[in-house]
């Protein structure tokens, strides 16, 4: 059939002869859309008390250590943890929980529910990678301060700022929509910043606090946008991971098509000086590490295609020196 919205029905018609005579035929057939609504990619109010399928990450080095619970039926993070902003003012590095299978989600709309009864800075982080690799909307009561910002190899830059702080203890919906390179954020509704950007095509959703012993996160809800392909989810494991610099380790990527049934390409990117592998275009090539004095960590790239996205994973080897001392060619006391 082709591409449909909402149902349509087709007739088809054969015609059949015997060399003489002709008999004609109809056939209805009746198509349905593939996605006939908004694809829901994640739904969570924590009215269970859990927060199983977030994964929480611990950044800050001040004010002590993460503390999420969801026991009360809403996402909660109640230290204090940050860090300082004379290192980097933009970077603000505190802790946050993404939600790990979203991992592949190219573009969705994300809507969260956020609080704060302290006046520092919470948020929202979306196509989120890994920790050196998203986009964040961060707003700050305490600085005035609203952002959106991208964090590319650990590097941050604003792309969009204003100066409105928010009201402690007042509930706002903050609403999120990547499609393509267009990035949105409004609030309550009434749009805050609209941004190009291309840096990051796929990624999960993360909630964000610094510095803030309060931070509320509640229903969340995310949605994929209607004909919206999701890149492939991606795991790479290296085995063994630590080995010396005469031996070998294998790798395996695992990845699926959540769009399926597509193939899927595969290319590896190694540093140069940092090893070679026998095949850079398959899931499981041989790594052959360099001759090292003393002990070395390699990171190495996969790329991972479906033909219309992409999604990039590494995994880090660490080397050991095969003789890391003396060679005693002779030992003998009699």
């Amino acid at each position: 059939p082709p591409d449909v919205s909402g149902t349509q029905t087709f007739t088809l018609t054969v015609k059949v002869s015997d060399g003489a005579a002709i008999t004609s035929k109809t056939v209805d057939i009746t198509v349905t859309d593939t996605v006939p609504g908004p694809q829901i990619l994640l739904s969570d109010d924590f009215t269970d008390g859990s927060y199983n399928g977030w994964s929480l990450v611990d950044q800050g080095t001040m004010g002590g250590s993460m503390a999420w619970s969801a026991a009360s039926g809403t996402m909660v993070q109640s230290s204090n943890v940050h860090s300082t902003l004379s290192i980097d003012p933009v970077a603000k590095l505190g802790t946050y929980a993404y939600w790990q299978a979203g991992t592949g989600w190219t573009d969705y709309t994300a809507s969260v529910t956020i609080k704060s009864t302290d006046n520092d800075a919470l948020g929202v982080m979306f196509r989120y990678q890994d920790e050196n690799n998203y986009y964040r909307f961060i707003w700050d009561a305490e600085r005035n301060s609203r952002q959106l910002v991208k964090c590319k190899g650990g590097v941050f830059s604003v792309l969009a700022e204003d100066s409105v702080p928010y009201v402690t203890g007042k509930s706002y919906q903050v609403k999120i929509a990547a499609q393509g390179s267009l990035l949105q954020i409004s609030i309550d509704g009434s749009p805050v910043f609209s941004v190009n950007d291309s840096t990051f095509s796929s990624g999960s959703i993360a909630l964000y606090s610094w510095g803030n012993a309060g931070s509320y996160f509640d229903d969340i809800l995310v949605e994929g946008l209607f004909g919206a392909n999701q890149a492939p989810v991606v795991s790479v494991t290296a085995s063994p991971s630590t080995i010396s610099d005469s031996v070998a380790s294998q790798l395996q990527v695992t990845a699926s098509d959540l769009d399926g049934p597509n193939a899927l390409t595969y290319s590896w990117t190694v540093p140069s000086g940092q090893g070679s592998l026998d095949n850079l275009y398959i899931a499981n090539p041989l790594y052959t590490p360099p001759d090292v004095s003393g002990t070395q960590t390699f990171t190495l790239t996969v790329k991972v295609s479906d033909g219309a996205a992409i999604t990039s994973k590494t995994v880090d080897i660490t080397v050991t020196d095969t003789v890391p001392g003396p060679q005693i060619l002779l030992s003998d006391d009699f």
